[in-house]
């Protein structure tokens, strides 16, 4: 081989390293965000719940009325809590397989 012919092949072989430090970069910063979108949303949840629980604590007429509304709430707020998890996992399990596609 030429030196020129293996110039252009070390360039390329720097080229596709790039490319795909590059790639793992991005599917890192993509985990991360979805990570961070994912906790964002889960407190967005709570903070939901836990205003929907205040205001229907304060509706309430009877300590009986109370007690039924605040049991209700709970259980409205874990499933919530609940549906943001695997909101979650789905994120990660979603960035992760981006990541496998990519190597």
């Amino acid at each position: 081989m030429n030196k020129q012919k293996v110039q252009q092949i070390l360039q390329i072989e720097t080229d596709a390293q790039k490319i795909r430090s590059d790639a793992q970069q991005t599917a890192k910063q993509m985990l991360i965000d979805a990570k961070t979108e994912v906790t964002k949303l889960q407190s967005q949840v709570r903070r939901d719940a836990e205003q929907e629980t205040e205001q229907i604590l304060n509706q309430a007429l009877s300590k009986e009325k109370s007690s039924h509304i605040l049991n209700q709430a709970k259980t409205d707020g874990e499933k919530k809590e609940t549906l943001a998890k695997q909101n979650f996992n789905h994120a990660v399990d979603f960035v992760l397989e981006q990541i496998v596609r990519q190597d």
